[in-house]
């Protein structure tokens, strides 16, 4: 058995142009659809056409304070990553809200998945707009708890449970200092 996952037209006339037809048996009508996402711009239509993803990018991370340059990643949520097509790394996520509307612990908890360090900078760097509670939530759905423990997430939200050994004061202090914002938001 496998797992199939399709999006189903509705009646809107025009189909956008990044949900491509399934093929299906022969005398079937094609209404089962997959999307395809290849760049941001796709990401951002397939977003606005309600599907429960965003592009993870450099300007993003950028702007919330560190600087930074990475390909980009494409967050999905679970439920719907079998019918999307793309060529970019996927970052799954259980909770389709937090796929379709990313808020700062969000991108954080995105970006634990490759470079837990810039997670942690990026919540200290915007810890006024930080919801400690939301946070927990959010790390404890994803079952990171161990990844956030490490870069010490719990500072910022203190029911988080302690796993493993985190990285020391001093050096997150360090890594605070050593890539400053620029102030310029792309």
């Amino acid at each position: 058995m496998r797992l199939v996952s399709s999006f189903v037209r509705s009646d809107e006339a025009r189909t956008p142009s990044i949900f491509v037809p399934i093929a299906t048996t022969r005398g079937r009508p094609q209404v089962n659809l997959r999307v395809r996402v290849s760049s941001e711009v796709e990401a951002e239509e397939a977003n606005k056409n309600h599907v429960p993803l965003f592009a993870l990018t450099s300007r993003t991370v950028t702007a919330l304070g560190y600087p930074i340059r990475f390909p980009t990643q494409l967050v999905v949520a679970r439920s719907v990553l079998p019918a999307v097509e793309t060529t970019l790394r996927t970052i799954p996520f259980v909770s389709e809200e937090a796929a379709a509307r990313p808020r700062i612990e969000d991108i954080a908890v995105a970006l634990l998945s490759f470079d837990p360090v810039v997670a942690r900078v990026i919540l200290e760097r915007n810890r006024e707009d930080v919801d400690p509670d939301y946070l927990l939530k959010r790390v404890l759905t994803e079952n990171v708890e161990r990844l956030a423990a490490s870069v010490r997430f719990f500072d910022l939200a203190p029911a988080l449970p302690r796993i493993g050994k985190p990285i020391s004061t001093t050096n997150l202090e360090r890594e605070l200092v050593k890539n400053p914002p620029t102030g310029r938001l792309p």
